[in-house]
Order: structure tokens, then C-alpha cells, then sequence
């Protein structure tokens, strides 16, 4: 329900009272004072005194206060995240790859022969004994 739809009762509503001298106005003009910033602390009413900790900690007429990161601070660093966790993958898959290879190298240059020359062997000393009585 609206403003609009909304019942009132006549004797609910108060008229505003208005004095025989009229509606008083009360206005005030403020100036405005054009301050320029310097970024360093060498102007002539800062020489020699030293300012405290929540004095700094203010943010002074006509400088920003900048706290944490902006948007592109932090899609920085997500992009980033995303770039070292993949490098690390590349890193772990590169060293499983190779100790990989190097098991399959060691088994078909060194293991493989190893068996050939068992078996050999063993044919060798199967024809021996067949031949003796």
C-alpha cells in the first residue's frame, strides 16, 4: 500500500501554523576555502612539529584515503594465482614424467636384457643336463 491509498482521518492531521510575520527562513552562507595539497610535509606552519599518529591517520581536506586494493589490485593478483599454481603444475608434471622415464628406460635397457640372458642360461643348462647321463 502506498502513501496514497492509505486512509487518514481529518482531525489526525495538524495544519501547520504559520506566525503573523511569515515563515522565518534561516539560511546561513558558508565560504569555501580552496586548500592545495602538497604532498610533502615542508609548508611553513609544518616545520619542526611533529605530527601524531592519528593525526596521519586522518585523511586531510582534498586527499584521498586509500586503503587496501582496487579492483585491478586484486584481478592482479588473481591472475597471478592462477599463473603460479599453474607453473607448479607444469613443475610437478615435469619431474613425474621424468622419473617415469627413467624407470621405463632403466627396465627396457637393463632389466629386459638381464631376463634375455636368464633365459638363455637357463636353456644352456637345460640342454647340458639333457646331454649328460
Amino acid at each position: 500500500m502506498n502513501d496514497q491509498e492509505k486512509p487518514v482521518a481529518e482531525d489526525a492531521v495538524e495544519a501547520p501554523s504559520v506566525d503573523e510575520e511569515g515563515p522565518e527562513v534561516v539560511s546561513e552562507v558558508t565560504e569555501v576555502e580552496d586548500h592545495v595539497v602538497v604532498d610533502d610535509d615542508t609548508t611553513p606552519d609544518n616545520l619542526g612539529q611533529e605530527t601524531s599518529p592519528e593525526e596521519q591517520a586522518a585523511p586531510q581536506p582534498g586527499r584521498m584515503n586509500r586503503s587496501g586494493m582496487g579492483i585491478g589490485g586484486r584481478l592482479l593478483l588473481s591472475v597471478l594465482a592462477i599463473f603460479a599454481t599453474t607453473v607448479v603444475a607444469i613443475v610437478i608434471g615435469w619431474v613425474s614424467m621424468t622419473s617415469s622415464s627413467t624407470t621405463l628406460n632403466e627396465i627396457s635397457h637393463v632389466k629386459s636384457p638381464a631376463v634375455a640372458d636368464a633365459l638363455r642360461l637357463s636353456e644352456t643348462v637345460a640342454r647340458i643336463t639333457s646331454i649328460a647321463p
